[in-house]
């Protein structure tokens, strides 16, 4: 009996052990950590503040979800390069590196810690330019709402130091890159995890208290602030002199025209992708209906927090796809994918079942004049997310080539889909935007993005989806089945 219970305390712990350090639940519980404030904050924001004050706090959302696009790319280029290797100070790029990876020769014979010295440099300027974004940004969409509301010398001391906040948090993205690449995401995401709950817990007692909107707008974005310490304490005390040691000098001209090459693609594609989600919704809440562009706003927030969410089983194992591209281990990276797309279509898919069956209900019980998107809007705006984050995955999966192709993807796919919401608003209204999102993917999103990545595994779509997308697909449908019979 007692050799029994020691048997499960021993597995008991070896579970908590492997969660622990598995970089999807660590994912996962630093994204939970951040939802608490969204889950907590939202009901509070509805039923305390009028449609302007919401609209305004979602746009600065907005504003600041955009800002990672400032990044450029930089960032999933260099944690690219870290996978490839798993560095080690002693070791070159090109001792590992299979011949289909599309890196350049002269850096193949440069020590990884080389690189380091560009993502000082690149991340300092990166912040000061963060600043000017955002600063000019808030003013053209922010500052409309702020004005009607007769508040602007509030909200402009609220966006000077949410802004300084961000641009801490943008420099601090450096060791986060740095942690990740090197096979330390987890680690990486307690550390997110731990932040987070610091922010709720101020957040929560400044509301308690009764603090003003702009106060807690402030404290609400000080994330970024207690990151930059708490990644740098981190990076020092697991022992990463690699890091701290960066060489300066002939290696980084030749270091930055590499990175540069695909670090521009990524950016540039990330931006004109996440143009099409964020900036449109915050002009709807600036030039629109209040009412209207709340509930748009509110809709996509929860989608975004769900995409986000159901990235976790994908793209916590894409570092390692990444290494078992360098070493030409495609067999495995194929398992590797099939899994990764299913699983996190099928937490999507959870997700969406979960918002669909409480959503309203939630915000109905909630004295607020933001109404949820249901009927029609709310399944058009899922089944474009779905669209979306399926062809993201596998322009992901043949980014472990290292070859770039974000910027003219998702360029056309951005072109067709704003034809379409010219041609469709007048007759449509807001129906328009999520269904020229999905009209778009399926014209031209998907389509490339699957001859890509298929072609690069060597595979067909069936010997693939059979066991990626398929059983996705099937729960999405009875999903919306099931949500038309409950609304």
């Amino acid at each position: 009996m007692f050799l029994g219970r020691s048997v499960n305390k021993n597995q008991l712990i070896e579970w908590l052990y492997l969660v622990w350090e598995s970089p999807v639940f660590m994912t996962w519980a630093s994204f939970l950590a951040r939802m608490i404030t969204f889950l907590g904050v939202l009901p509070l924001i509805l039923n305390r503040y009028s449609v302007e004050e919401v609209a305004l706090w979602y746009s600065i959302v907005g504003i600041i979800v955009m800002g990672r696009y400032i990044e450029s790319g930089f960032g999933v280029t260099l944690q690219r390069i870290y996978s490839y290797l798993k560095p080690s100070s002693s070791h070159a790029l090109g001792e590992v590196i299979d011949k289909s990876i599309a890196i350049d020769t002269d850096l193949k014979k440069m020590p990884i810690r080389a690189v380091h010295g560009i993502g000082q440099r690149v991340y300092a300027l990166l912040a000061l330019f963060y600043l000017l974004y955002f600063s000019l940004v808030s003013v053209l969409f922010a500052a409309p709402i702020a004005t009607s509301l007769g508040e602007l010398n509030k909200f402009i001391i609220a966006v000077s130091l949410i802004g300084v906040f961000q641009a801490l948090g943008l420099f601090s993205r450096k060791y986060e890159v740095y942690l990740s690449g090197s096979g330390q995401l987890a680690q990486c995401q307690r550390v997110m995890a731990f932040v987070s709950i610091i922010v709720i817990t101020f957040l929560f007692v400044a509301m308690y208290v009764g603090l003003d909107f702009y106060v807690l707008m402030v404290i609400s974005q000080l994330n970024p602030l207690f990151r930059i310490i708490v990644l740098r304490r981190l990076i020092k005390s697991r022992g990463n002199s690699i890091y701290k040691d960066s060489i300066f000098g002939e290696a980084d001209s030749k270091i930055w025209e590499v990175l540069w090459e695909s670090s521009w693609r990524s950016g540039l594609g990330g931006f004109i992708g996440g143009a099409v989600v964020n900036f449109i919704p915050m002009a709807i809440a600036a030039f629109v209906d209040p009412r209207v562009g709340a509930s748009y706003l509110v809709g996509i927030r929860v989608l975004s927090a769900i995409s986000e969410f159901s990235n976790a089983p994908f793209y916590a194992h894409l570092p390692t796809m990444n290494n078992l591209r360098a070493n030409g281990k495609i067999d495995i990276l194929i398992k590797y994918a099939q899994k990764g797309v299913q699983r996190s279509l099928l937490v999507f898919n959870c997700a969406i079942l979960f918002v669909t069956l409480i959503g309203a209900n939630v915000l109905n019980k909630i004295k607020n004049e933001v109404d949820f998107p249901t009927g029609v809007l709310w399944f058009l705006m899922t089944l474009a997310f779905f669209t979306q984050r399926y062809g993201a995955m596998h322009l992901q999966v043949y980014t472990t080539t290292n070859k770039v192709v974000w910027h003219w993807v998702n360029l056309i796919d951005a072109i067709v889909a704003v034809i379409l919401i010219v041609c469709l608003f007048d007759s449509l209204g807001i129906i328009a935007f999520p269904l020229s999102m999905i009209i778009a993917s399926l014209i031209s999103y998907l389509p490339i993005s699957l001859k890509l990545s298929l072609n690069s595994l060597n595979q067909s779509w069936w010997a693939f989806e059979k066991r990626g997308v398929v059983l996705p697909i099937g729960v999405f449908l009875l999903i919306s089945g099931l949500g038309w019979v409950v609304a």
